[in-house]
């Protein structure tokens, strides 16, 4: 069962190298004989009062869940505390917390760093209070709005602390306040039209300790419900993409194999990114990738913004052109007139398409352009023209007229 929270003072540098625990800021009176924990660290104290003595510190076994596992939490307005024991392995820890409909925020603290930031395989990046616009517009004694946040207010509800012993959550009889939350541009809240369902975190654990992550759910909205689970610390898979860059145009005309990067899979696998993973420079997790576009194939590149997979998009050129014809309409006695349409080619990285390239005829690469003969340019008896067949837009061959 767990036990009240109080407050305690002590007087080393830390509760783990006290040499005693008192009742008073000024150390005159010396705490009741017991067992006191912080941090996942218990200390027991004895022989008080007359000749107290506080206990060696050890790791608190039931203070902490271990990962691998989840915990769902429901109840009132309020906070609810919950520890995860990570072990001594490193890699990245894949944390999916459900907020379901009602506004909920979760934030983790591991070694002195606090994020409150999720990707969702539908919703995308979000930050700070999650839930559904809805519910938010309805949140008891607390409206919440992505435009104003909590505008400027707090509501008041209790502290619950993670039992391990009972599976619950119990009343520690503390007050919580709650808020104010800020406004979504300020990254305070992230309110979406549909439930945003599994919403991915991410905390790195380079090191073998510390061993033990903590969570603070907020329920500021009268009721709540969650669930959290907890993926035990794992490298990361590694694909490779081309440096950053700020356009899609001149991260497409880099070498995709130049550089090394790792994803937390949202909604693509290890290894393969798709958009909504979380992006990284190390398999750790500690480094998101900078917002930019990095070519991750000879045909695609992707979009990156807040560590996060925006989207991916092929990378075409552009180039002028004839109109689909044969190949005498070009190469035969007649001057062809000057290319005027604008199409667009994948594959290779110069400025006209050759064998092997794709054509279109939109800059999206959906619409393949019809098998013919193609004027690009020149004059007799150099003119050049391409040759498209197989009814997908692949370019057959690329020839002079001579």
């Amino acid at each position: 069962m767990a036990g009240t929270i109080g407050t305690y003072y002590f007087d080393g540098t830390s509760f783990a190298n006290a040499s005693m625990l008192y009742t008073d800021a000024s150390l005159s009176t010396v705490a009741p004989n017991g067992y006191y924990t912080q941090n996942d660290i218990i200390r027991q104290l004895v022989g008080g009062p007359g000749n107290p003595v506080l206990l060696q510190a050890q790791a608190c076994v039931s203070c902490s869940v271990p990962c691998g596992s989840g915990v769902s939490g429901s109840g009132g307005t309020g906070k609810y505390l919950l520890t995860m024991n990570l072990g001594n392995s490193t890699g990245a820890v894949k944390v999916n917390f459900n907020p379901a409909s009602v506004p909920d925020k979760c934030s983790w603290t591991y070694d002195s760093v606090t994020r409150s930031e999720y990707s969702s395989a539908t919703e995308g990046y979000l930050q700070g209070v999650v839930g559904t616009i809805s519910t938010g517009n309805a949140c008891s004694g607390l409206p919440l709005t992505n435009a104003n946040g909590s505008n400027g207010q707090t509501t008041s509800g209790a502290t619950y602390s993670y039992d391990a012993g009972s599976n619950s959550f119990v009343n520690q009889g503390i007050p919580a306040t709650l808020g104010p939350y800020a406004n979504e541009a300020a990254g305070g809240i992230d309110l979406t039209t549909n439930a945003p369902g599994n919403c991915i975190m991410v905390v790195p654990k380079p090191n073998a300790t510390p061993e033990t992550v903590d969570f603070v759910i907020e329920g500021p909205c009268g009721s709540t419900g969650w669930s959290i689970s907890v993926v035990c610390p794992v490298a990361l898979t590694s694909f490779t993409a081309s440096a950053g860059a700020g356009t899609q145009q001149l991260a497409c005309a880099q070498d995709h194999t130049t550089n090394t990067y790792y994803n937390m899979p949202v909604a693509g696998t290890a290894g393969n990114p798709a958009v909504t993973d979380w992006i990284f420079t190390d398999a750790n997790g500690v480094n998101k990738a900078a917002d930019n576009y990095y070519k991750i194939s000879s045909t695609q590149e992707m979009h990156v913004v807040n560590g996060v997979l925006r989207g991916i998009s092929l990378c075409v050129t552009s180039y002028l052109s004839s109109a689909m014809g044969v190949f005498n309409d070009f190469c035969g006695g007649t001057a062809p007139g000057p290319p005027s349409q604008t199409y667009y080619f994948t594959g290779s990285a110069g400025s006209l398409p050759v064998a092997n390239d794709f054509v279109y005829s939109n800059p999206q690469g959906t619409l393949a352009l019809a098998d013919g003969y193609y004027y690009l340019g020149g004059t007799s008896p150099n003119r050049y023209v391409i040759r498209v067949m197989g009814g997908n837009g692949e370019v057959s061959s690329n020839q002079l007229c001579n």
